[in-house]
């Protein structure tokens, strides 16, 4: 009972109503902060890996073992999660390593992800492995490492907003994740 209570959140944690409130107070901050090609940047990525996964889900959706391919969850939660250790991380570390940690970090937040995926019989392991590839890739045609991040002011802004917008995701996440789910069926 426990157990599939943490899974659940782990799941709600990468659904698309959870992170967007996240994302746009994320990014809103990032612009108003002076950080604008910062939060563009990330912005791409998200767009990038929305675009994939939504694209390859359309192509294989009548395929007999690919139907639910890439996992949306994983690859969201690898881009979106991924990309905010990347502005939280700047200008402590080189970029190269920035990156390396971010990807090892994303590969264990898209690992969290797709166990409850997996364990909640929502993908497969080939599923959840192509939502990580989908989220990595798109994490690095943003390039969001290769810029400055956010410090001082600006940085405590961000997590500030951010927990005032975890609020607003962990009340609104999951009806407008299930609003998404009945639009995009009807389409």
């Amino acid at each position: 009972m426990i157990g599939e209570a943490i899974l659940r959140a782990l799941s709600v944690a990468g659904s698309v109503g959870f992170v967007v409130p996240l994302f746009v107070v994320s990014v809103g901050t990032l612009a108003l902060s002076g950080a604008a090609r910062l939060a563009l940047c990330w912005t791409l990525s998200v767009a990038v890996s929305v675009a994939v996964t939504l694209g390859l889900k359309a192509l294989l959706v009548d395929h007999p073992l690919l139907s639910s391919f890439p996992s949306g969850h994983v690859s969201l939660a690898v881009t979106f999660y991924g990309g905010f250790l990347l502005v939280l991380s700047a200008g402590s570390l080189s970029p190269r390593l920035r990156l390396a940690l971010t990807l090892l970090l994303s590969a264990l937040i898209g690992g969290c992800e797709g166990v409850s995926r997996v364990a909640l019989t929502t993908h497969t392991w080939v599923d959840v492995v192509g939502g990580g590839g989908v989220g990595a890739a798109a994490l690095l045609l943003g390039g969001t490492w290769t810029w400055p991040g956010v410090r001082g002011r600006a940085r405590r802004r961000l997590l500030g907003a951010c927990a005032i917008a975890l609020v607003l995701a962990l009340l609104v996440g999951p009806p407008l994740d299930q609003a998404i789910r009945l639009a995009s069926r009807r389409i």
